[in-house]
């Protein structure tokens, strides 16, 4: 009886690490798509980028979130949430949480480009072709529209956004929650 005890104790034990690993290395992950006119959007969901991007979508796994293979690519999004009373107040927590999205997406571009043009810009120096001064040239100018896109961002994030709370009724610390929450959701959330 003891050893049956046991037994089944291990076997949860174990069955109980093996649930608490695989969540721990689900990657956390948004997509990146282009549009017609040039336009980068990001989302949460590959189903969410529309049919005719998606086979160019871009995958990014945010910071603080391990590379893992677990994560299917082709996961849906959530089911729309119930209707409510007030309909303005979930297209603002919808178009607040999209913000939320873009930033990151803009800010793991951005930590990915910085190191890159930095070598591409000691490389120019050490070896001054035409060639290598515009290769580095085209990467800052990249960095910089990452850079304008991360201001209109933060921008909303940190200004307009409390605007819209007041207009609607919401607190600003209803705000600073729902900002929280979500960065952390999307494993981003850095204390």
């Amino acid at each position: 009886m003891k050893k049956v005890l046991n037994a089944t104790f291990f076997a949860a034990a174990v069955l109980t690490l093996i649930v608490i690993a695989t969540i721990a290395l689900a990657e956390k992950v948004i997509w990146k798509w282009v549009d017609e006119k040039g336009g980068i959007h990001y989302v949460e969901y590959l189903s969410q980028v529309p049919e005719k991007y998606r086979s160019k979508a871009v995958k990014i796994v945010l910071d603080n979130a391990p590379e893992s293979n677990t994560a299917p690519e082709n996961k849906q999004a959530p089911p729309p949430p119930p209707p409510v009373q007030d309909n303005r107040k979930a297209e603002f927590k919808e178009k607040a949480r999209k913000a939320i999205v873009q930033l990151t997406g803009i800010e793991t571009e951005k930590k990915a480009l910085e190191p890159q043009c930095q070598e591409l810009d000691r490389k120019a120096q050490v070896v001054p072709t035409l060639q290598n001064k515009q290769i580095a040239a085209d990467c800052r100018q990249k960095l910089d529209a990452l850079n304008n896109a991360l201001s209109e961002a933060a921008k909303y994030l940190q200004e307009d956004i409390y605007k819209e709370a007041a207009d609607l009724g919401v607190s600003a610390e209803s705000v600073d929650e729902f900002i929280q929450k979500t960065k952390e959701e999307l494993g981003t959330n850095k204390q």
